[in-house]
């Protein structure tokens, strides 16, 4: 059964000090249900922390061989599903180019899974006795303590007797409770909610569901949404919301309030009542990811129901109701244009993972989704994006992240008047951002970091008033050359600005002449690269870099600091003041003789 702990089991050994130092690596890679040696491969690749490239098996198989040689590793295979001895077979090969002593953990459900693969008796969990249950259970709802009424424990001990001991179930369930303070409420909840549930081996997803039908509307929407994701992935917190916020998920009661603000405290609502685990904060606390029990899932996927696809290669069509279309495979020129001409008319997402082939005439085709909301095509080997997008006029998320070959975007994308979210970040030849961004009045979020070739921004971009996000801000080498580049100053209309901003190409700031007022902005991160890197520092003045920078007094309430290639003699006597400051980095700045004072910088 799903929920009982075997993953929560798995990652206490993982992270058990004594497992640390006994092996030279620890892996862990979730497999679920797709048993595919390459995926695992690539996988376990991955936690080593190696970059990934467009490989074959062959090639991954070698690189694998070649990182675990000879070494004692700890590898986790957690959530398997396989009972093809074969493939398994394939695998151990694989794996046994190491030192003697080396472990293998798997993580299942079926008891077939763990005579295939185990070499010792396997440790089968069970449910939690009445005891241990109700003690989980009175940890969330009554913080640890016994219920003041001697009433309410009984009727608890019958609630929880429907969990069947399983703890995922426990904790949805008392989270429910958690906002029912009266004997009344309690036992309408036993006998209106739970008296239809028969506890069988399949029985744990209707008690689940009961906690998905306490949610409000606006938060059912948003937790069904999630089944768009895959199973184990990694959800990026800010894309959720981002693509919450674009379907109006999310609602704002009050004008004043900040909808992304809204976003975080939806996902922690439901956060809270165990829809997602494994929140992962970044250095300064700020959410970044989570991932959902695979049960959760299960459970996203029923309430969905005909409104989300996940499809695979073996569909050929969608059904009409569908809202949510992801392509889980990858695209041949053969097959791109049947696919997408099955789509309903009426799609609101569409979202293309990476591809190894791209093929200009079916984004033209995506064209005529005219109520498409949420466009995702990251690393789809894309050279260019349509004129022809500027059709989607409901469009308001739209990612062609990590598309390389991409060496400007159409002026056309600027017609997108409802567009919030624009990310074109690991586009390495990007030369230049639309001429008329100015435009995308509603533009909230643009990410444009990891552009190397990136050689300006645009003017207007200050007009931009609602831009929250702004990742990087290059500097142009000459601004006399043409009236469309926009300088520095565009960031004083920017009021909204936060999170983290990288300004690139500071030593092009002719005579230290910089006028943007960054105390305004409440940013946590601020960048500062004097050139691009690689690039010839001949045309750079330190004594100009020195004044420029020493004119990009930000916050105080700051907290990192990165400064690249530097090339004044001091830095500037404000970085002594940001005393909320928990990280500074200083590289390649040669030509520096003095620091500031940093002894009041008592976070560092």
């Amino acid at each position: 059964m799903g929920g009982l702990g075997k993953t929560t089991l798995a990652q206490y050994v993982y992270n058990d000090e004594k497992v640390k130092t006994h092996f030279e690596l620890k892996l862990w890679v979730c497999v679920s249900d797709v048993f595919d040696l390459k995926v695992i491969v690539e996988k376990t690749l991955k936690s080593i922390g190696k970059e990934l490239g467009n490989f074959e098996l062959d090639q991954f198989q070698t690189r694998l061989r070649n990182e675990i040689s000879g070494k004692k590793y700890c590898l986790v295979l957690d959530d398997v599903w396989n009972e093809d001895l074969q493939k398994w077979l394939d695998l151990k090969v694989l794996l046994k180019c190491v030192a003697r002593g080396s472990w293998i953990l798997v993580t299942t459900r079926s008891e077939m899974v763990a005579k295939i693969t185990g070499t010792l008796p396997h440790y089968p969990l069970e449910g939690l006795a009445l005891d241990k249950s109700w003690s989980l259970f009175k940890k969330i709802v009554f913080n640890g303590e016994e219920p003041k009424s001697p009433n309410v424990k009984p009727i608890g001990e019958q609630i929880i007797k429907k969990c069947g001991g399983v703890p995922l179930a426990i904790k949805t369930i008392a989270s429910i409770l958690y906002f029912k303070e009266t004997e009344g409420e309690w036992l309408r909840f036993l006998q209106d909610d739970l008296s239809n549930i028969a506890q069988n081996e399949n029985g744990i997803l209707p008690t689940l569901k009961l906690s998905y039908d306490h949610l409000s509307p606006h938060l059912k929407h948003c937790f069904a949404y999630c089944a768009l994701f895959p199973k184990n992935y990694e959800i990026d917190v800010k894309t959720l919301i981002h693509q919450c916020i674009a379907h109006g998920f999310i609602e704002l009661s009050n004008k004043s309030a900040c909808i992304e603000d809204i976003g975080i405290e939806y996902f922690m609502d439901l956060c809270w009542r165990s829809f997602f685990q494994n929140v992962k904060r970044d250095g300064f606390g700020n959410i970044q990811s989570c991932t959902m029990h695979d049960l959760m899932h299960d459970l996203a996927t029923l309430v969905a129901g005909k409104e989300i696809s996940i499809m695979n290669s073996k569909e050929k069509s969608v059904d009409e109701r569908v809202h949510h279309v992801k392509l889980d495979f990858r695209l041949d020129s053969s097959d791109i244009i049947p696919v997408v001409l099955s789509i309903p008319k009426k799609l609101r997402s569409f979202i293309l993972p990476h591809q190894e082939f791209y093929d200009h005439d079916a984004i033209r085709i995506f064209s005529n989704f005219k109520q498409l909301r949420v466009c995702g095509m990251q690393d789809c080997r894309m050279t260019e994006v349509s004129s022809s997008i500027e059709s989607l006029k409901h469009l308001r998320y739209l990612d062609v992240s990590k598309n390389s070959e991409i060496k400007a975007l159409s002026n056309s994308i600027t017609n997108l008047q409802n567009l919030q979210v624009l990310n074109v970040s690991g586009c390495q030849y990007l030369k230049e951002l639309p001429e008329d961004i100015k435009n995308l009045r509603n533009l909230r979020h643009l990410y444009c970091h990891n552009c190397y070739s990136l050689t300006r921004m645009p003017r207007g971009l200050g007009q931009l008033t609602l831009l929250q996000t702004l990742t990087w801000f290059v500097v142009a080498k000459d601004s006399s050359i043409s009236k469309n580049v926009g300088g520095l100053d565009e960031l004083n209309s920017l009021f909204n600005l936060n999170g983290s901003l990288q300004i690139r190409n500071l030593g092009f700031v002719k005579n230290g002449k910089v006028n943007p007022n960054l105390e305004k902005l409440l940013l946590q991160s601020l960048v500062l690269a004097s050139s691009r890197y690689g690039d010839a520092r001949g045309d750079v003045n330190g004594d100009s870099e020195e004044m420029a920078l020493q004119n990009l007094r930000p916050n105080s309430n700051l907290k990192e600091v990165k400064v690249y290639q530097y090339g004044g003699r001091s830095f500037p006597s404000w970085l002594s003041s940001l005393t909320n400051l928990v990280h500074i980095l200083l590289v390649r700045c040669s030509s520096c003789k003095h620091l500031p004072a940093m002894d009041q910088i008592c976070s560092l």
